[in-house]
């Protein structure tokens, strides 16, 4: 049996799991106790505008990847930018960064669009967003 550290991706991808997952739950809670009471589903997802939101939402997502390939096959800074990026992440799947993607950007909107913006306002919530990115 291998006693060994797990790989640093493992690592990484769990440690961001927690951190992420226990921004969501403050972001919840701050949202829960901003708007008075518990959390309706339809807070974040109304089913009739769906369909448009994840077209929306795939569009956007198909142009940033076209325009990031554009940029990393012009742009030297780019191509730059995304070898430090795989190395500072070497290891790390496909499907580690989609998921470390899509929780870490689920937990800050929760968080600073829902719970921080409803109750200091979009100029405090915008603030702070930048200061720790």
């Amino acid at each position: 049996m291998d006693l060994s550290p797990p790989a640093l991706p493992g690592r990484l991808l769990r440690f961001a799991s927690i951190f992420y997952l226990a921004l969501a739950v403050a972001g919840a809670l701050g949202l829960g106790w901003a708007r008075g009471g518990p959390l309706s589903l339809t807070l974040f997802l109304v089913p009739a505008e769906l369909p448009l939101d994840l077209f929306l939402g795939l569009a956007a997502a198909g142009l940033l990847a076209g325009l990031w390939e554009l940029g990393r096959h012009r742009l030297v800074a780019a191509a730059e930018l995304e070898a430090r990026l795989a190395e500072l992440l070497g290891g790390l799947r496909r499907d580690e960064a989609l998921a470390l993607a899509l929780l870490s950007g689920l937990a800050e909107e929760t968080l600073f669009r829902g719970a921080l913006q409803s109750a200091f306002g979009w100029t405090a919530a915008t603030a702070l967003f930048a200061l720790l990115h």
